[in-house]
């Protein structure tokens, strides 16, 4: 599957809840993740920016940002509250449809950085589903779960994610995870090649 990478439209949605404060270090793996992907965007992309939003107590859409953006927030900010996931993948919901249905057509990736289960499983469920209502094939979305810390609970949730979805669209395989520890051995644009291949 040829995927352009300076084509690519990326979102970054990151945790920032309370348990990102644990002292496994997984707030520092988030803002690694978070600037890898800022740089690869500024290295490939025609703009050099990236869509972020942060989801923590509640969600906030940052816009479009770059690598030092992105460094200060975490640099910045502390995490706290719950993880309202459902709230964040709504926030990108609009952009996203202009760019599967419109004039700006582009492949598509949503890496969510977290750590935990979300606050409603359900509704983040159903928040996908509506974003891939006009996905007509698995190469113009992919949604990338990039697991910080290690909670168990979030594994299988993650895991279960991929299985819902993917019975929601018709089989296509539009969700696919990964740990940390295997992201810090991989390029960005391995990561890219992976959310699509799967």
């Amino acid at each position: 599957m040829a995927i352009d990478i300076s084509k690519l439209a990326v979102y970054l949605l990151a945790d920032m809840s309370g348990s990102m404060n644990d002292s496994d270090g997984r707030l520092g793996h988030a803002k690694e993740i978070g600037v890898m992907f800022a740089n690869e965007v500024v290295e490939h992309d025609d703009d050099g920016m990236l869509h972020f939003v942060t989801f923590g107590g509640r969600a906030k859409e940052i816009g479009s940002v770059g690598v030092e953006e992105i460094e200060k927030f975490y640099q910045n900010s502390v995490p706290s509250g719950g993880t309202p996931l459902a709230q964040a993948l709504d926030l990108i919901y609009d952009d996203i449809q202009k760019r599967l249905t419109g004039p700006e057509a582009a492949h598509q990736l949503v890496a969510v950085i977290t750590d935990g289960v979300p606050d409603d499983k359900r509704k983040v469920i159903d928040s996908i589903k509506r974003i891939a209502e006009n996905v007509t094939s698995d190469d113009q979305l992919a949604f990338l779960f990039i697991q910080v810390g290690n909670d168990s609970n979030a594994k299988a949730y993650l895991d279960f994610l991929d299985d819902e979805v993917q019975k929601a669209t018709n089989g296509m395989d539009l969700i696919d995870t990964v740990h940390f520890s295997e992201v810090s051995s991989m390029t960005n644009q391995e990561l890219v090649l992976k959310a699509f291949a799967d």
